[in-house]
């Protein structure tokens, strides 16, 4: 089953990059139900730009309706006749789901995190840029889940502030110009709905979710605009005997 998700994945390694300054990461929809119930999400995931992206996803019902949960992102990519460049993203959040039915599911999260991205703007990496961010995010879901299929709609509305700049006076003007646009206008609200759906078995899916980004500041920000990732979603019962989980797990993979 792992060797298939690779295969499935190269089609996201192979996309070429260009300079960005913004990458949207998964959303992270667990749609868990009772207290104790933890989710764990491992995905490979790629853009129109992005390339070579993986993304570790958890979250843990520490109540009957609230729910903690944290997101790592990080991405590679490189033009050989340009440069290179990568990126990475961590956040952490808190949320409330409700289960309306055994089968429907309403959750929020809101949550944080830093991050940061360097360009590279010719092979020998002599120009570069260097930029750090904070990111604030709001994201409420409604899921339907059945023994062996999911399918979730999510929003998520997210506020970019920039506040550390180090790059090369001697990049190419075009690249000089985009990091100080970002420089003069550091703030941005950007706007990703989602698409999630999950098939397998009850506790272990297959998952892939299409993401689109939207800047509500800026249109011409130099940004990634899609996220679509693939992988493996698994459901864990912390009630459960703990060696049961892991067997399963490691059986599947």
């Amino acid at each position: 089953m792992l060797g298939l998700l690779v295969l499935i994945s190269i089609n996201f390694i192979l996309t070429s990059c260009s300079p960005l300054y913004y990458s949207p990461n998964a959303h992270n929809v667990p749609l868990l139900s009772q207290k104790g119930e933890a989710s764990l999400n491992l995905s490979l995931s790629g853009g129109d730009d992005v390339t070579n992206a993986v993304e570790i996803q958890g979250a843990y019902a520490v109540a009957k309706n609230i729910a903690l949960l944290g997101n790592f992102y990080t991405a590679r990519g490189n033009e050989p006749d340009y440069g290179s460049g990568k990126g990475s993203l961590l956040e952490v959040g808190a949320g409330y789901f409700k289960p309306f039915s055994p089968k429907f599911i309403f959750e929020a999260y809101a949550g944080g995190g830093l991050g940061g991205v360097t360009n590279f703007y010719n092979p020998d990496k002599l120009n570069y840029s260097r930029l750090r961010f904070t990111k604030f995010f709001i994201q409420p879901a409604f899921g339907f889940e059945s023994r062996y299929f999911d399918i979730t709609l999510s929003l998520r509305t997210a506020r970019l502030n920039y506040h550390s700049f180090n790059f090369t006076e001697t990049a190419r003007e075009e690249d000089l110009t985009n990091i100080q646009n970002i420089k003069n206008q550091p703030t941005y609200y950007l706007l990703e709905p989602a698409l999630t759906l999950r098939g397998g078995f009850s506790n272990l899916k297959i998952q892939i979710q299409l993401v689109k980004s939207k800047n509500l500041t800026y249109k011409e920000f130099v940004q990634e605009y899609t996220n679509l990732n693939l992988g493996l979603y698994f459901r864990i019962d912390t009630k459960e005997n703990l060696r049961t989980n892991l067997k399963t797990i490691f059986n599947w993979l």
